[in-house]
């Protein structure tokens, strides 16, 4: 079935006309919901809440709110009031078709090739592996609290202020930035360490800790630890589907809430009171991704793909300042290694405009590119968490930290986890090393 789902998203986006049609774009709308649904029943059995669930419902309300509930009443609004080509948007809407029912593919693939030991884990009492041994939760404790507190005295917390408030909206430089990347890091594994062992003290500090950026307005950091701690709940403590949705519903309203509240007056480019788009406001941050991927694929039409460069930023970023060595090495900018950033130049806006995981694809790639990586990602996320299920530390590390960016992913780079990653695989296997010679 799901290679049905694949071959008829690639008919449906070569037949896609180039002009906006509701109709078409409802045709797309209902397919990939069936999809997504179809992939969920053959994986409720082994978790309901997950990277798959995030991703596909946040990769859906990031493509189809815009065209299918706004575009035809307020085609100007919020972020969409910077210019974009209206007659993409059926054809590039259907481009992320394809690359879902890819990933649909690559998952279920994993899911359909049993192991031998098949483990059905929510009909057991689940416990997550052991990444480093308890004695050093303190250790790691420390270092997050120290992180912490080297980025308030740099200045972070008022950087972050004045950036959402929209005072500021350019990026921290620097050691400031260096070291925010190393915090996230530490806060993201440190998380993922302390499902198995619940210490008290590490979840209170980083509960404070989180507290204070939601308080700045920062929701990214927050929103991945609350979905590594959500789903550790609903993992072992297998709450039904009613329950989980309940939970999901304040954690939005609340997230919703912090979004709202750090918006300057500026950033309203709409000029349509809160009353006239009612609950779809409170999505806002999801829908105006589609007009990234619409400036995007016009782009690309144009112009051609970067072959990779545009993808570049994400991937340098596991070598600290590796960025900008390569940048100054061959007379690139910032600008050219994200596509968020270059959605932003294009169109002269101090707001940061975002990207489209798709787009972000698609503008290094091409169509290929996003066929075979989608379809690599859905794969890795299933091959990862099985290991988990197993017992593996890499897989682990993998698949909860691909779980923790689930919801940015769809709204940033497809690289978006990767430093993380593979930071995170050296700092466990450093200490995995150090333990050893400890024992010789």
């Amino acid at each position: 079935m799901d290679k049905i789902f694949c071959l008829l998203s690639v008919v449906l986006y070569f037949f896609a006309p180039m002009h906006y049609s509701f109709e078409y774009c409802l045709v797309l709308f209902i397919s990939v919901v069936f999809n997504a649904y179809y992939i969920f029943s053959k994986d409720k059995k082994n978790e309901i809440v997950g990277f798959n669930s995030i991703f596909s419902l946040s990769l859906i309300l990031v493509t189809y709110i815009f065209p299918l509930f706004v575009y035809e009443v307020f085609p100007n609004y919020s972020l969409f009031g910077y210019a974009y080509n209206e007659k993409v948007i059926t054809k590039s809407t259907a481009l992320v078709n394809v690359a879902y029912s890819c990933y649909a593919v690559g998952y279920l693939m994993v899911l359909k090739n049993k192991p031998r030991r098949i483990l059905n884990i929510r009909n057991s009492l689940y416990e997550f592996p052991t990444l480093v041994s308890k004695s050093r939760i303190p250790i790691f404790r420390r270092c997050v609290l120290f992180l912490f507190i080297v980025v308030v005295v740099a200045g972070g917390l008022t950087s972050f202020k004045k950036q959402y408030s929209g005072e500021d909206a350019g990026a921290m430089g620097g050691i400031l930035s260096f070291v925010w990347l190393v915090f996230q890091t530490f806060c993201i594994l440190f998380t993922c360490i302390n499902l198995k062992y619940n210490d008290k003290k590490s979840f209170l500090l980083l509960a404070l800790i989180m507290f204070l950026l939601l308080a700045v307005g920062s929701r990214t950091l927050p929103l991945c630890i609350v979905s590594l701690i959500f789903y550790a709940f609903c993992l072992k403590r297998k709450y039904s589907l009613k329950r989980i949705l309940l939970y999901v519903v304040f954690a939005f309203i609340v997230f919703s809430i912090v979004g709202r509240l750090r918006l300057g007056p500026e950033q309203d480019l709409s000029g349509i009171s809160a009353n006239e788009l009612g609950v779809l406001n409170y999505f806002e941050d999801f829908i105006v991704c589609s007009r990234n991927q619409y400036v995007i694929y016009d782009f690309v039409q144009r112009k051609g793909v970067t072959f990779g460069i545009s993808a570049l930023g994400y991937v340098l970023a596991v070598v600290p300042f590796s960025q900008s060595i390569v940048c100054s090495l061959f007379g690139l900018s910032d600008a050219d290694l994200r596509s968020e950033v270059l959605t932003t130049k294009w169109a002269s806006s101090d707001a940061g405009l975002g990207t489209h995981i798709v787009g972000d694809v698609y503008l290094a790639f091409g169509l290929f590119g996003v066929i075979f990586l989608f379809y690599l990602l859905g794969y890795i996320v299933a091959k990862s968490r099985r290991y988990m299920f197993l017992g593996n530390r890499k897989g682990t590390i993998i698949y909860l930290i691909l779980l923790s960016g689930a919801m940015f992913m769809c709204r940033g780079s497809y690289f978006y986890s990767l430093k993380n990653i593979v930071w995170s695989l050296i700092i466990v296997s450093l200490f995995g090393i150090i333990k050893k010679r400890r024992k010789k």
